[in-house]
């Protein structure tokens, strides 16, 4: 009889925490303010390269978080 691997959730603990184990945005906006959790970003594309960040991310390059400024265009 072979082995199975049994996978587990994760899931957060305590009172910041929702019934399905997902933690809510005021438990990540304490744990930001407090720098107990890093924001990792890989690349930011103005909205107007939305495309070429589609590209990173569809191409397998993307390592962590890809970030699309929407904000208007100003002078850079």
């Amino acid at each position: 009889m072979g082995r199975r691997s049994a996978r587990r959730r994760a899931t957060a603990e305590g009172p910041a925490s929702r019934p399905g184990g997902g933690r809510t945005a005021e438990w990540s906006a304490c744990e930001l303010a407090e720098e107990r959790l890093q924001v990792v970003i890989d690349r930011s594309y103005p909205m107007t390269e939305i495309v070429e960040a589609h590209r990173h991310v569809d191409a397998g390059h993307k390592v962590s978080n890809v970030v699309i400024d929407v904000s208007p265009a100003r002078d850079r």
